[in-house]
């Protein structure tokens, strides 16, 4: 297959803002979640949340919403691309993170993590940890920015993302680094080659 387009994801969130402030939950007039009534809370980007219906659809939506606004400032300079339409793209990906991923987490408002030590074997789900990212980048490629007055800032990089120009889709490998601060998600998009 012939690589057409890369797009790098530098430093991309693991995590989402969804709230502001945590509500209090007084029972009996006795405060049942001191550490955290009043303080943000956080949203792993994680798909198993979504898939078991654990993740209410406001949160989905503040979700993805953040995640598109992130992708399209990655991607802003981006030109479309021209799809002959017996030749379309297939897009793969490869996601560079730290082998203990899994146990990336946001606490008080800051991202916290430690190098895995040596004996540490993989607990994380590859699907679960970049589906989210498959959709919301097919998504904002094949959409236009617009900023808030509705003025096109990028132009859609593919006409959609249909099976006629995204033959195929949702490939993610993992790579290992040292340090989550390196951190990177790399998509690739080829012109299918149909054998």
């Amino acid at each position: 297959m012939k690589l057409i387009r890369t797009f790098v994801l530098h430093k991309f969130p693991t995590h989402i803002k969804v709230s502001d402030k945590r509500k209090a939950k007084v029972v009996d007039g006795v405060l049942k979640n001191p550490s955290t009534a009043g303080k943000p809370k956080y949203q792993k980007l994680n798909f198993q949340g979504l898939y078991s219906g654990n993740i209410h659809p406001h949160t989905r939506s503040k979700l993805v919403a953040k995640m598109h606004r992130y992708i399209n400032i990655q991607i802003r300079n981006h030109l479309p691309i021209k799809i002959d339409p017996e030749k379309p793209l297939v897009l793969r990906g490869k996601m560079y993170v730290p082998k203990n991923y899994g146990k990336v987490s946001v606490r008080g408002g800051v991202l916290t993590w430690k190098p895995p030590k040596a004996s540490y074997e993989e607990e994380w789900d590859v699907l679960n940890a970049s589906v989210f990212w498959i959709k919301a980048f097919e998504d904002s490629i094949s959409r236009p920015e617009e900023d808030k007055n509705d003025v096109i800032i990028r132009e859609a990089i593919i006409p959609d993302d249909s099976a006629r120009f995204l033959s195929g889709t949702g490939e993610m490998r993992r790579r290992y680094i040292d340090d989550l601060a390196d951190r990177k998600i790399i998509f690739e998009l080829y012109e299918d080659d149909l054998e």
